[in-house]
């Protein structure tokens, strides 16, 4: 027996909601499952009738429970077990072959056997017992088809987005695009740790909130500046914390639209720090010994000179002696223009190999046709925006 989870991600789209209501249900669903990936599901789903006339619940359940027996038949078919009840249906001019299989109140069509990660778009009926006749049977094999043909498009550009996934990983610059009600569609590695360092942005169910009340209130107004309508707009907030001490801005962020794509911002933190093995690299560069380097370091980072003698554990006589010596080295007369040459020489990338920069992590970017694949954040539960039934 193939075990699946009841769903891995369901939100709600626009081609879902197109179909339902062409085929005048109260729901329709269209997804992916992938049977060697323990039968993972992604399930994008859509509204039809009006609400008096449909249940409040899209049964997420009853299509895993159906997408369960279409894996576990497919894998049985070589042995000629297949499941009874899959109507099994030869396409026209192709060597596909279309499966049909229903429950109390859904019908599922998928191609069979599941090769891969495979389509399926799924009706739900208005009751137990609903019927479906031929022509929404029609609708959901012709969905199913340019369901299929977008699939392919997407994974034939797959080394492209790997590539660029690859690139931005590399920056030490969090970058993350989001739709107009600041959900996360996509973060690189250096979002990835800023959303779950506990700071003033983070994560809450797929969104990025901040702790302060205010400043949220001005990054969602940024978020919709640059999503809606003809006029988008850019944006920088201002963060900052909300007790006495965190007043000041401590950091600044740019939300601007993406030129090519409506419906989503890029959200863009001023970076922090460099990387420490791209700032060491640029130290040495400059001829700096590796007690300098250290003690530069420290400069970089805002300590003063007695805090930084103390870190890396020499005299102040000697910390003075180590920075005539980085100014006679660098050009620089004083402590501000070592910060200033240091934040313009050295590249907003990390050499460091963790996991968080080496493409461990599932952070990766998606083909999309409107709000479409929601990206697996570190830490991040997938989004649910309704109850599974």
């Amino acid at each position: 027996m193939v075990a699946i989870p009841a769903t891995n991600e369901v939100f709600q789209h626009k081609d879902a909601e197109l179909l339902a209501q062409a085929a005048k249900l109260p729901f329709a669903a269209i997804g992916s499952v992938s049977p060697g990936q323990q039968g993972y599901i992604k399930l994008r789903f859509g509204i039809g009738l009006p609400l008096e006339n449909r249940t409040t619940q899209i049964p997420t359940g009853e299509i895993a429970a159906l997408v369960k027996r279409l894996v576990a038949a497919s894998a049985a078919a070589e042995r000629d077990r297949a499941d009874p009840e899959i109507i099994l249906e030869p396409v026209e001019d192709s060597d596909r072959t279309l499966a049909w299989l229903k429950s109390d109140r859904c019908l599922i069509a998928a191609w069979f056997p599941l090769l891969g990660t495979t389509p399926f778009v799924t009706l739900v009926g208005p009751a137990v017992g609903a019927t479906f006749p031929r022509w929404q049977r029609e609708l959901a094999r012709l969905t199913l088809m340019q369901e299929s043909e977008r699939m392919a498009g997407a994974q034939s550009t797959a080394p492209e987005r790997d590539i660029l996934d690859a690139i931005l990983n590399r920056l030490t610059i969090p970058i993350a695009l989001v739709d107009r009600n600041g959900r996360s569609v996509y973060a690189n590695s250096a979002a990835d740790r800023e959303f779950g360092s506990g700071g003033i942005l983070t994560l809450h169910e797929g969104r990025i909130v901040a702790r302060s009340a205010e400043v949220g209130k001005r990054l969602q107004q940024a978020v919709r500046a640059a999503t809606d309508g003809g006029a988008r707009r850019s944006h920088v907030v201002l963060l900052s914390g909300d007790d006495e001490e965190s007043r000041l801005p401590q950091r600044a962020v740019v939300v601007t639209p993406v030129p090519a794509l409506r419906d989503l911002a890029l959200v863009v933190c001023a970076n922090r720090p460099q990387d420490g093995a791209t700032l060491k690299m640029m130290l040495s560069e400059l001829g700096l010994t590796p007690t300098e380097q250290r003690l530069a370091s420290r400069l970089i980072h805002g300590d003063c000179l007695d805090d930084a003698a103390e870190q890396i554990n020499v005299k102040l006589s000697t910390a003075r002696s180590y920075l005539r010596s980085i100014f006679d080295k660098t050009g620089a007369s004083r402590q501000s223009q070592l910060v200033a040459m240091a934040l313009s020489l050295t590249p907003p990338t990390t050499l460091s190999e963790s996991p968080d920069c080496n493409g461990a992590k599932p952070s990766r970017i998606t083909a999309r046709t409107g709000m479409e694949q929601p990206m697996m954040m570190s830490g991040d539960q997938p989004r649910r925006f309704l109850q599974q039934g």
